[in-house]
């Protein structure tokens, strides 16, 4: 007689940061592995992940990922925005944002996580790293498939 094959999950220690404006969930998983997502987003993500999709990353120190409470252009007032990416612990990392009226964002640290957040109009952001790993300023823009801004004084040039 033939029985079924069970998978044991053992879990594994994951430590965790929520961004206090933007709500950004920074996990990382005792093994290495990353998770950054919103919160609202987690229970899907886990769900996905129990049918076998794969949804914790590897440190990658050259990415950096950029997200925004809404669409460039979708609303005449400032939004959060939020920075993530990865370096060393030893690392030191500061972000500038291209408005004179925003100060930089403090930087909260998860292991080999780093993210910042704000609240502005869009403007063109700058990292700078102890490392002196380049990272091009990133630009935040419209997606070319969302129709015209409907308050296109506020979406940055690309």
């Amino acid at each position: 007689m033939n029985t079924p094959a069970t998978l044991e999950m053992n879990p594994m220690r994951t430590d965790r940061l929520v961004l206090p404006v933007s709500r950004m969930v920074l996990q990382r998983r005792e093994d290495g592995r990353n998770l950054v997502a919103a919160e609202d987003a987690l229970e899907i993500l886990y769900e996905a992940e129990q049918q076998g999709v794969p949804i914790w990353s590897e440190p990658d120190y050259t990415a950096v990922t950029a997200f925004g409470e809404v669409f460039p252009g979708d609303v005449p007032h400032p939004t959060w925005w939020a920075v993530v990416g990865t370096a060393a612990p030893d690392t030191t990392v500061h972000v500038t944002v291209d408005d004179e009226q925003v100060p930089d964002p403090p930087i909260h640290r998860l292991a080999e996580l780093w993210a910042c957040e704000w609240i502005a109009h869009p403007a063109v952001i700058r990292v700078h790293r102890s490392d002196d790993h380049p990272v091009s300023p990133i630009r935040i823009g419209r997606p070319d498939f969302l129709p015209p801004a409907r308050y296109p004084e506020w979406e940055i040039d690309r």
